[in-house]
């Protein structure tokens, strides 16, 4: 349809989404021993879906390659990565245990009387504070919040079948040479064999953070490698019921988004550094060579231009 819209009314500027890979994913990536459902044969069995999804974007690309003409580019870019995940996090339960969030009668947060409440997104949760909190009210609630996320642990339980699925995963990646992957693999093993407590919370930045955005919370609670989070107010961590995930520490590799770009006016066979997807407005209007918004967020990315 994107393809028929380009060839039939040539617009300047044309975006479309194609979505089977971040669908997929959610669904199938069931690749951790620790995922409900997690088994060598249904593994496999969804590895298939997930590749299916990438040919299906590759032919996608493809096509639209094809598509072009001489002065046309091509801007590929994704939002997040994807990890799989095993565990949903319940950041609103522990403030509840610790009388940070208080709840209505029908059991919802009250925003009113609440010192702090979290709103989740994949594998990270914003926590805001109260805003009619007094400074020295919001400084003793975040470092209240701090505290809580920072020292929180969960034991994981032993099951001898997740062992045998990350010794099963770290000989696989034996056999087909991938030594980054063994290591991985070879580290839960050990990490699980011992069932050393794990801190499933990580604290991106908080209230001491400078030029936040008005919309960001007071303190970011990211979840570390397997987790994701939720805003309900449900056991403190359960079961994922998604099988994949983002929006967590971008310094993780499987998190990592990506960029392409082609066309006259970008370099070819060229790699740029890691860049923020802020900067991609700035540089289609640089490409359409009208003058940006001043509102306008991020840079042009003169290292990828010719």
């Amino acid at each position: 349809m994107s393809l028929y819209i380009k060839e039939e009314y040539q617009p300047d500027l044309l975006m479309f989404y194609t979505p089977q890979i971040d669908h997929e994913s959610h669904h199938f990536l069931l690749t951790d021993p620790r995922q409900p459902g997690y088994s060598e044969e249904n593994s496999q069995k969804h590895k298939k879906y997930i590749e299916w999804a990438y040919k299906l974007s590759d032919n996608v690309v493809g096509q639209t390659m094809d598509s072009l003409s001489g002065e046309d580019h091509l801007l590929v870019v994704s939002d997040h990565g994807m990890e799989p995940v095993h565990t949903i996090l319940a950041p609103n339960t522990l403030l509840k245990e610790a009388g940070l969030l208080k709840t209505d009668n029908k059991g919802k947060v009250d925003e009113e009387y609440s010192k702090a409440m979290a709103v989740a997104s994949g594998s990270a949760a914003q926590i805001y504070l109260n805003e009619n909190l007094t400074k020295k009210e919001k400084e003793k609630a975040a470092d209240q919040v701090e505290k809580l996320f920072s020292e929180y642990k969960i034991k994981p339980k032993f099951q001898t079948k997740v062992l045998k699925g990350y010794l099963g995963e770290a000989g696989d990646s034996i056999v087909q040479g991938q030594v980054s992957h063994f290591n991985q693999a070879a580290k839960q093993f050990f990490h699980y064999l011992f069932r050393k407590e794990e801190k499933p919370y990580q604290i991106a930045y908080g209230n001491k953070k400078e030029n936040k955005h008005p919309n960001q919370g007071d303190i970011l609670l990211l979840g570390s490698r397997g987790y994701m989070m939720g805003s309900s107010l449900t056991s403190p961590h359960m079961p994922a019921i998604e099988l994949g995930s983002h929006g967590g520490n971008p310094d993780r590799k499987e998190l990592r988004a990506v960029f392409f770009a082609h066309g006259p006016s970008f370099k070819k066979e060229h790699r740029i550094s890691s860049i923020t997807t802020l900067d991609i407005a700035p540089t289609v209007y640089k490409l359409l060579d009208i003058p940006a918004p001043d509102f306008l967020e991020g840079e042009v990315l003169k290292d990828a231009l010719d």
